[in-house]
């Protein structure tokens, strides 16, 4: 099965990434990956300029329920969010997140 529209988003987003080291770039493009996998299947989205705070509630409760640590959690979402984001501050439901559990 191919790639889906919004996986091909993210490929281009980090196509042209020069911040960070490649381990680093690489570490961020897959959380960023489950992420938009995530969505496609549970939203059926296609575009990340439609990213809101819904998708990201129902991603750290599915990672909640898949037992992942709330600092992986964090990591996960806080790449995306950052990447994502056109004026490259987090969200409000990343800082919350950031000072309630770490």
């Amino acid at each position: 099965m191919g790639k889906t529209t919004v996986e091909v988003q993210v490929e281009k987003i980090f196509k042209h990434t020069r911040q960070g080291s490649y381990a680093t770039r690489d570490r961020y493009k897959d959380s960023c990956l489950m992420f938009v996998r995530f969505c496609a299947s549970s939203f059926k989205m296609q575009n990340v300029r439609n990213l809101s705070d819904k998708h990201i509630v129902a991603f750290v409760q599915s990672r909640q329920r898949a037992g992942s640590s709330a600092r992986m959690i964090l990591l996960r979402c806080g790449t995306c969010m950052i990447r994502f984001s056109s004026r490259g501050t987090c969200c409000p439901i990343i800082r919350s997140c950031r000072s309630s559990t770490v």
